[in-house]
């Protein structure tokens, strides 16, 4: 059993936890969040960052040079993106997952929802 509850509906879980760490940047602003997940919420996390965000980089191991400034927002396209995105996976037993990525302000809610972030 692990020790804290999943963040996603507060429930306790068998198994190790398993965490990711999110942020949101505008300017010098910057909400963060920590969340501690079961492993059926880590794996929606997971699949929800894969299908909106660029994958990075796996453990040490660049993937993707984008991460140096992404020009349009994940969701439109738009090339008004005052928030940048990012988000660290940590799955039991697998290397660390990097994601990035950059929002409008209309689709920053809902990176917002599912990283958990209070802004």
């Amino acid at each position: 059993m692990a020790l804290f509850p999943c963040v996603v509906g507060n429930h306790k879980y068998a198994g190790p936890q398993q965490s990711a760490y999110c942020a949101a940047l505008n300017g010098s602003f910057a909400a963060r969040s920590k969340l501690r997940l079961c492993p059926e919420h880590v794996e929606q996390l997971g699949q929800w960052m894969n299908s909106n965000l660029k994958l990075i980089a796996i453990g040490e191991k660049m993937v993707d040079e984008a991460w140096k400034g992404a020009d349009v927002c994940y969701s439109c396209s738009s090339s008004e993106i005052p928030w940048q995105l990012f988000c660290n996976l940590y799955r039991r037993g697998e290397p660390q997952l990097d994601f990035y990525g950059a929002s409008c302000t209309e689709h920053l809610p809902a990176f917002q929802t599912e990283a958990r972030l209070e802004l």
